[in-house]
């Protein structure tokens, strides 16, 4: 599938057609459209330089699949590895 612009488009863009395209990868893959390594084909930058720019824009490196089942495991696991209070340190003193 080829995407086509008008020149004129390009031309009145702020920052150039180059920073357009690697806006649309990220924010494509924000949407959870493309993959990371489609991403980073589509913009020809590396998987860190493709990161950088996530960054840049505010945006998450991954994704993660939060359904409401490993929402309670990682709770039961913070809450199972949080450091003591101070009531709690003292009482083991």
């Amino acid at each position: 599938m080829s995407l086509s612009i008008p020149e004129e488009t390009l031309d009145g863009l702020r920052h150039g057609a180059r920073d357009a395209l690697i806006d649309m990868a990220c924010r494509l893959f924000d949407a959870d459209r493309i993959s990371k390594p489609e991403a980073t084909k589509l913009t020809g930058l590396s998987r860190v330089e493709f990161e950088a720019e996530l960054t840049k824009r505010g945006l998450p490196w991954i994704h993660l699949d939060w359904d409401e089942t490993y929402a309670k495991e990682f709770e039961q696991i913070a809450r199972e590895n949080r450091p003591p209070s101070g009531d709690e340190e003292r009482q083991r003193i």
